[in-house]
C-alpha cells in the first residue's frame, strides 16, 4: 500500500493543477511542495508510472505560471551538495559546489584541503 502513495500524490497534484484550477498552482508553490513535486521524478522498478506522472503534475503546474517556473529554474540552478565518487577520489580529485557562483567544479584533493 506505501509504495503507492507517492504514485497517487503524484495524480492528485497533476489532476488539481489542471489547467490553472483554483489558484491550485499558487498554494502548491505557497506550501513549497515544487521541491517534493521534483523528487518524484525518478524511476522505481515497482511504481513504473511515477515517472510519467510526475511529468504530468510538473507540466500542469508550471502552464501559465511564471513564478513556478521560476522556482522550478532556481532549484535546477543551485546544487545543494556533492557526492563524490570513489573513483574521482581514486585519481586524488573531488567535485565541490563553488560559493559565489553556484556552479560545480572539479578540484584537486590537495588543493581543496589547503584552501579551506
Amino acid at each position: 500500500m506505501q509504495k503507492y502513495v507517492r504514485f497517487c500524490v503524484s495524480c492528485v497534484v497533476g489532476s488539481l493543477t489542471f489547467p490553472h484550477q483554483l489558484g491550485n498552482q499558487d498554494k502548491l508553490r505557497e506550501l513549497e511542495g515544487i521541491p517534493e513535486l521534483l523528487s518524484l521524478f525518478f524511476f522505481e522498478a515497482n511504481n513504473p508510472f511515477l515517472r510519467e506522472w510526475a511529468i504530468v503534475a510538473v507540466r500542469n503546474v508550471c502552464e501559465g505560471n511564471s513564478e513556478n517556473q521560476q522556482v522550478i529554474s532556481a532549484i535546477e540552478s543551485t546544487p545543494k551538495e556533492v557526492v563524490n565518487s570513489d573513483d574521482l577520489h581514486m585519481y586524488g580529485m573531488e567535485v565541490v559546489v563553488d560559493p559565489t557562483t553556484g556552479k560545480l567544479k572539479v578540484k584537486n584533493k590537495q588543493t581543496s584541503a589547503k584552501s579551506q
